[in-house]
């Protein structure tokens, strides 16, 4: 009687997913189409699994074997949305926060000008985490200079914080309190140099939901005009950059001036 197979788990699939991932060849493909087929299949994966295989993603798609694995891996990403949602905390399971993964929840205090096109672009997705917020003293101070007089005496009530106050001045209560500061920051008579410099000096932590499709790390798709299938290993060897470094430089010379202003 021949040995009973052990059931291959989420885990099991991945590590040998993850040990052939760098290796290429007809060998190498065919196993990682079988792997990338057998893990589309499982109807959930714990949040563990889930970060390492978004990696792997990741790299299969950048380095497809052939026109087949990169459709199988395309398909598995279509199914990371499905399985997180099946978490017991969802959008903001701790393992995948901040690791770009799709229906996860990103945390960062972003810039002035990137959260200016992200709002425009996921209007719905971004919030400012303002239990995160460890000093609200350079918002307040920063609106004071932005805000109607009668808008002032609400940021100088010591029992109002940022967030009841950005609560009573929307005219929309389905409007978000970053997109609140960002329109009365838009408004300011201010060039757009110093109001991305008053914005930014604040470090407000923004929570970004990736929740519109397409906004995973896995799921960015750039058009291209022909697709590089790798059919051999990588090449690990790395450039000797010591020699490089350690040559002297060329002496500096003026430029004409006809080339200098050009």
């Amino acid at each position: 009687m021949s040995p009973t197979r052990p059931k291959e788990t989420p885990a099991s699939l991945l590590a040998s997913l993850e040990e052939i991932l760098r290796e290429f060849g007809p060998r190498e493909a065919a196993q990682k189409l079988t792997l990338l087929s057998s893990l589309t299949a499982l109807p959930h994966m714990p949040s563990r699994t889930l970060a390492g295989l978004h990696d792997c993603l990741c790299f299969v798609q950048a380095y497809p074997d052939n026109p087949r694995v990169r459709r199988a891996a395309e398909e598995l990403t279509s199914r990371l949305r499905q399985w997180i949602a099946l978490l017991p905390d969802g959008e903001e399971t701790a393992t995948l926060a901040d690791r770009g993964f799709p229906g996860a929840v990103n945390r960062y205090p972003f810039s002035y000008a990137v959260l200016r096109r992200m709002v425009a672009l996921h209007p719905n997705c971004l919030e400012i985490e303002w239990d995160e917020c460890e000093d609200e003293g350079p918002i307040q101070n920063a609106l004071v200079l932005l805000v109607s007089n009668n808008e002032c005496q609400g940021l100088d009530d010591i029992r109002l914080t940022m967030e009841t106050w950005a609560q009573a001045c929307k005219a929309d209560p389905e409007q978000s309190d970053l997109q609140l500061l960002l329109d009365i920051f838009e408004q300011a008579p201010l060039p757009l140099e110093e109001r991305a410099f008053l914005f930014d000096s604040c470090h407000l932590p923004t929570r970004y939901r990736l929740a519109d499709p397409g906004t995973g790390r896995a799921e960015i798709r750039l058009a291209a005009p022909r697709i590089h299938y790798q059919k051999r290993p990588i090449p690990r060897k790395r450039y000797p950059l010591e020699p490089v470094i350690r040559k002297p430089l060329d002496s500096a010379r003026p430029l004409p001036r006809e080339t200098a202003t050009g």
